[in-house]
């Protein structure tokens, strides 16, 4: 209470539930001429889960933040108020969905992507008939929800990867703004607070739209899944009960919240005051120390940090660098704070780039479409070779240039390798053909 210029529109105790149309669902769903079907959430809240679910629902394509996304640059010039990028967008986001739809021989597409109420949806109802489409407006308890992203780090406007997907304070389209001064667990629960506000106020602007509310407790229950997907229209195919309650992306590189640490004030140096070149210097003296740490040159590959299940030595690296009392130690060693700072997700990519000279980096090429060389870039934390992905579309094309570039890096990664590597690998590969061999 207290930390928002607008509270949030729940009252403690009561059941979401929609409004305008309790009475009249069942009647539209059994003529339903829903095509697509959104997603009203913060993440960290069961979106990957539910598109899970959907996989399981008759005649319906499930995806999980479909390209293009519509995150990063362009979301962020839409809440500062420049909507024209967004608009220029639309029409290849609609073209894109509706091609999906096409080769999936499909009539439904659900996307549970949280961007939906930060950005795009505000522009694409004014492309589609209303009754086309549908809105899940998907809760969990916003104290947890809120604690769900500080644990993995994704606090709004405090890092690179924050600012790609969530909204941050003080941005022209915000509805409410956090408290001057809010920690960094008040500035998760506020942007939680802020996704439902604008929710809310899309529900009264577009009362045409149906929206049905579930919360990610209740999506555990066979039977409540069941019916979200009647209220959508769509029949639950025999194996969703293979489906319900099995979690996904729970982002198992992260130790539990540590909450006394995530909330402790500046110890050291603040790296945000440091100049792009002073910044990168730190970076990579630090990065070369750790390679001195056991643990992390045999820091091993992880696939639980995107969802996927992604084999990345980066996962294994966050893994290494987020064990408890791990980056306390380094900040003393260094006198500068790391942890929830831009320069913790820099070195995670410092490191990961080091770490290509062992034997497992040639059997883990996918690393290479987030990770380049760090050495030339100032700042905190290098850009990713990704760019800006939030307008990509994975185009067959474009899926031909991605593979083209990764055996490009290959080579360059194996091939160049020092003698003493190459002929390490080499009998590391003459083992395993012995050993097939002999099956």
């Amino acid at each position: 209470a207290g930390l928002f210029a607008a509270p949030p529109t729940r009252r403690p105790g009561t059941r979401w539930a929609t409004r305008k149309h309790n009475d009249t669902r069942t009647r539209r769903a059994a003529m339903s001429s829903i095509k697509y079907i959104f997603s009203v959430n913060p993440g960290r809240s069961g979106s990957d889960y539910s598109t899970s679910l959907f996989k399981h629902a008759a005649d319906c394509l499930s995806l999980h933040e479909a390209a293009p996304i519509l995150c990063g640059q362009v979301m962020r010039d839409y809440n500062d108020g420049n909507h024209k990028p967004m608009q220029e967008m639309i029409p290849k986001k609609l073209e894109v969905m509706q091609e999906a739809l096409e080769k999936a021989g499909k009539r439904v597409l659900f996307d549970s992507n949280h961007c939906f109420i930060k950005g795009f949806g505000w522009e694409l109802v004014k492309h589609v008939p209303h009754d086309q489409i549908a809105v899940l407006f998907l809760r969990r308890d916003p104290d947890a929800n809120a604690k769900g992203l500080l644990r993995i780090h994704d606090v709004p406007g405090l890092n690179a990867l924050a600012r790609d997907w969530y909204l941050q304070p003080g941005q022209v389209e915000n509805r409410t703004e956090p408290r001057e001064g809010a920690n960094k667990l008040e500035l998760c629960r506020w942007y939680v607070d802020e996704t439902f506000v604008r929710g809310e106020e899309f529900r009264r602007k577009y009362p045409d739209i149906l929206t049905v509310d579930v919360t990610l407790n209740e999506l555990n229950d066979l039977a409540t899944v069941e019916r979200v997907f009647r209220d959508f229209g769509l029949e639950p195919l025999r194996t969703l009960s293979e489906a319900v309650g099995k979690r996904q992306n729970a982002r198992g590189v992260y130790p539990p919240l540590d909450l006394e640490l995530a909330l402790r004030p500046v110890r050291f140096r603040d790296p945000a005051e440091l100049s792009g070149e002073e910044a990168m210097r730190v970076r990579q003296e630090i990065g070369e120390y750790l390679m001195t740490l056991p643990e992390v040159r045999h820091t091993q590959p992880d696939n639980t940090l995107i969802p996927g299940g992604m084999m990345l030595l980066m996962g294994g690296v966050v893994k290494t660098l987020m064990k408890p009392g791990f980056l306390l130690r380094v900040e003393e060693k260094f006198n500068i704070d790391i942890l929830y700072t831009e320069l913790e997700g820099g070195l995670v990519k410092e490191v990961t780039w080091r770490l290509r000279e062992g034997l497992a980096w040639p059997f883990l090429p996918f690393d290479r479409i987030f990770l380049t060389d760090p050495s030339g870039s100032p700042g905190l934390d290098p850009p990713s070779p990704l760019g800006d992905y939030g307008c990509s579309v994975n185009t067959q094309w474009s899926m031909v240039r991605m593979f083209i570039s990764i055996i490009g890096y290959y080579l360059m990664d194996v091939l160049w390798r020092p003698r003493s590597t190459r002929i390490a690998l080499l009998a590391v590969l003459l083992a395993l053909a012995a050993y097939f061999f002999l099956l």
